[in-house]
């Protein structure tokens, strides 16, 4: 699992507001660091297994889902036409669009079914002191970010 999801309620998370962050190794997040890189979108109770929650930053509308024990994020817009897929619904690791049915993977965006060909723009997701952060600046390359994920 990735450890920038891992939840571990047992971690005393005081602990990252007292140091520098040159104390930290790369795959580890003090706060002092998800506030300028990342912007806090959800509580992380607001979320569910199976749901998701459609927010917005700077304008931008994003899906924030959960499945699996990983929190995901995806623009709220189908690959196939200008439509948003907070009107559709979770299956498994994959959102529906309503209009048309195209399924798109989570992790990647990838459409699963036509008629979507585009994949939807995926986004860096961390989880930490209690929220959900994603970084709104610029997709992940899918591929990439899926080896990052699944750790292969």
């Amino acid at each position: 699992m990735n450890t920038d999801q891992e939840r571990d309620d047992d971690d005393d998370d005081d602990d990252y507001l007292d140091n520098d962050d040159d104390d930290y190794a790369d795959d580890e997040w003090p706060l002092s660091r998800l506030q300028k890189e990342m912007v806090a979108v959800a509580w992380v109770n607001e979320l569910a297994e199976g749901q998701f929650k459609q927010v917005e930053v700077n304008g931008q509308a994003f899906i924030i889902a959960e499945a699996h024990g990983l929190i995901y994020a995806l623009a709220d817009q189908c690959g196939h036409e200008d439509y948003p897929l907070s009107y559709g619904c979770i299956h498994g690791d994959t959102i529906k669009c309503s209009l048309h049915g195209s399924r798109f993977d989570l992790l990647t965006g990838f459409p699963l079914d036509e008629p979507a060909e585009l994949p939807v723009p995926v986004y860096r997701v961390v989880v930490g002191f209690d929220r959900v952060w994603i970084d709104p600046r610029e997709p992940v390359d899918p591929e990439e970010y899926y080896h990052e994920v699944k750790g292969y």
